[in-house]
């Protein structure tokens, strides 16, 4: 059900970035988005250890 949906949806999206963006600048977005989740994820995995540590007493800055 809800798999028709998202398939139509890639597509669609697919094909729109394809008519309005050359390969290099879309390959420039994939780089670009893919280093903001990298980043998020690296902040989320130092909050969570900070966490971690302060149970046990260490605060990091």
């Amino acid at each position: 059900m809800g798999r028709e949906n998202d398939a139509a949806d890639a597509e669609a999206i697919c094909e729109d970035s394809s008519r309005s963006r050359s390969e290099k600048t879309q390959g420039a977005a994939i780089v670009f988005r893919v280093r903001e989740l990298l980043i998020r994820q690296r902040t989320q995995a130092i909050n969570s250890l900070r966490g971690h540590l302060s149970e046990f007493g260490q605060v990091v800055p």
